[in-house]
C-alpha cells in the first residue's frame, strides 16, 4: 500500500515539475524579440565650434586691420 501511494505521489511531483518547466519554456521562446539597433555617427557638415571662434576671431582682427588702413 504505501509503496504504490510513495509512487503516485512522486509520479504526480515529477509531472507537475515537467509541465511548470514546459511553461516556461514557452513562455521564454514567446518573448518577443529585441532588434539590435545601431546608432549612426552624424555626419559633419559645418566647422566644429572651435574652428568657428577661431574663425569669427580672424574676421575681427582683418575688419581691425582694414579699418586703420
Amino acid at each position: 500500500m504505501e509503496t504504490t501511494l510513495l509512487f503516485e505521489s512522486f509520479m504526480v511531483f515529477y509531472l507537475l515539475e515537467v509541465l511548470c518547466l514546459i511553461a516556461v519554456a514557452v513562455w521564454y521562446y514567446k518573448e518577443p524579440k529585441q532588434e539590435i539597433r545601431t546608432v549612426e555617427q552624424p555626419v559633419n557638415n559645418g566647422p566644429t565650434a572651435a574652428q568657428a571662434l577661431a574663425m569669427h576671431k580672424m574676421a575681427e582682427k582683418l575688419r581691425r586691420e582694414q579699418g586703420l588702413k
